[in-house]
């Protein structure tokens, strides 16, 4: 079994940051893994130069068979936000992306919440990818109110995209336009002309049907 891998909405400072790994109960675990953040902030950028996209080289054993990741929400997540979450989700799934996303009261393979963070990340997904390439336990998505909270819907939703482009398999995508990647790592940032836009955007859609 890989070591625990995180990706988040902007770069903590400093590199300082306090990751939350769920646990095959659903609960976070809190620990200081400054290692493993700026071992993969190495890595988050940088596309081949004959693609549109970056993957994680981890995937989704259900979404590999044309099936359903399934997910929950947990502590600190309002009507606001379950409502914006399912708005992401069903983004995805209105893409020509295989396999889909779907809400659950239970179980599931991801587990998203919020909780107030001091630190300046928007957003942060987590995981473990097994030996042979598949996520395996629980991924989980951690949204910071103190970030979020002040964003536009819009921007908000953006960022729940982009998270779940991260737990199916999308790595960070910094090479194109604004309004051309939902995988950039300042795509609900960049200009306020992509809030009318409908991401994902064909390259992230590119970049899944690379993987799966």
């Amino acid at each position: 079994m890989g070591a625990p891998r995180a990706r988040w909405g902007q770069d903590p400072t400093q590199g300082k940051a306090l990751a939350h790994i769920p646990n095959d109960g659903g609960k976070w675990l809190s620990g200081a893994v400054v290692g493993v953040l700026v071992g993969a902030a190495s890595v988050c950028g940088t596309a081949a130069p004959a693609q549109a996209y970056t993957k994680e080289n981890c995937r989704s054993s259900a979404i590999s068979g044309n099936g359903t990741d399934y997910y929950r929400t947990g502590n600190g997540i309002t009507s606001y936000y379950s409502t914006t979450i399912t708005t992401a989700a069903g983004k995805w799934n209105s893409t020509s992306s295989p396999g889909s996303l779907a809400k659950v009261t239970s179980g599931g393979q991801i587990v998203i919440e919020r909780y107030y963070y001091s630190y300046q990340w928007y957003a942060l997904s987590s995981w473990t990818c097994s030996s042979s390439g598949y996520f395996t336990g629980n991924r989980g998505m951690a949204l910071n109110s103190r970030t979020m909270d002040p964003f536009a819907s819009w921007q908000d939703r953006f960022l729940i995209i982009h998270e779940f482009g991260h737990l199916m398999g999308l790595g960070h995508e910094n090479g194109l336009a604004a309004c051309k990647a939902v995988m950039k790592s300042d795509a609900h940032t960049g200009t306020s002309s992509c809030s009318s836009t409908n991401p994902p955007y064909t390259n992230d859609v590119d970049g899944m049907n690379a993987i799966y």
